[in-house]
């Protein structure tokens, strides 16, 4: 009979038990992590805002929110974040993203990286030949292949042509002209002759510019002047 007893005793414990709230406590952290454009080049000065419920003295929750914004080499922190937290990325010229992030106890500073669509991206650069003579009048051709699926303005382009020093300085920069474009894709033409550069060898880079202000580089070889 005591063990009946017993029995529902422990049984009757549990029910009760079972019934009571379950009270989970708040977990406060920290996201962190990187914004790089859709060429994977590091974005400065992308505003990112963290908007979560965060607890109070009362006991009822309030919607909150934490902005910050990115520094030279893509990377941002936001401190002092609650529970559920949805991210939201803008920056001028780029398609907006978000994210919603669940901090736990084994997680409360996890790493969020973003890539924001936007930039122009150089496809190809085609030169007509890598050896130019000094001696008699000798002409570098560039070709330069741009796509952009992300920008609804076709008009503003801009492309380059740098030759740099050994050293990385800029001997010179030729603006190459538009030669023809389509519906996402653009030709520019940049055209140098070799007497406007001493003898030696320099590094090839390509730019391009939406009109947005957004950019991409690329190295695309070397050119030599004998």
């Amino acid at each position: 009979m005591k063990k009946i007893i017993h029995l529902l005793a422990f049984l009757s414990m549990i029910s009760f038990t079972a019934c009571e709230d379950v009270v989970f406590l708040p977990i406060e952290g920290t996201i962190e992590g990187t914004v790089t454009d859709n060429n994977g080049a590091a974005l400065e000065g992308v505003q990112i805002t963290g908007t979560f419920e965060a607890p109070s003295d009362g006991g009822q929750p309030f919607e909150s929110n934490k902005t910050t914004t990115t520094l030279g080499d893509g990377f941002y922190r936001l401190n002092g974040l609650w529970d559920e937290v949805k991210l939201d990325v803008n920056h001028p010229g780029f398609q907006p993203a978000s994210t919603l992030i669940k901090l736990t106890n084994k997680n409360n500073r996890p790493t969020v990286d973003f890539i924001l669509v936007g930039s122009p991206t150089i496809t190809a650069v085609n030169l007509n030949k890598e050896v130019l003579s000094a001696g008699s009048p000798d002409t570098l051709i560039a070709n330069i292949e741009i796509q952009d699926k992300f920008n609804s303005i076709t008009q503003g382009y801009v492309s380059n042509l740098l030759l740099l020093r050994p050293d990385g300085t800029a001997a010179t920069i030729l603006n190459a002209q538009l030669e023809s474009q389509g519906l996402e894709a653009y030709l520019f033409r940049a055209i140098a002759t070799s007497d406007i550069l001493p003898v030696g060898v320099y590094q090839v880079v390509a730019e391009a510019r939406d009109p947005d202000g957004n950019e991409h580089r690329l190295e695309t070889g070397e050119i030599a002047i004998e």
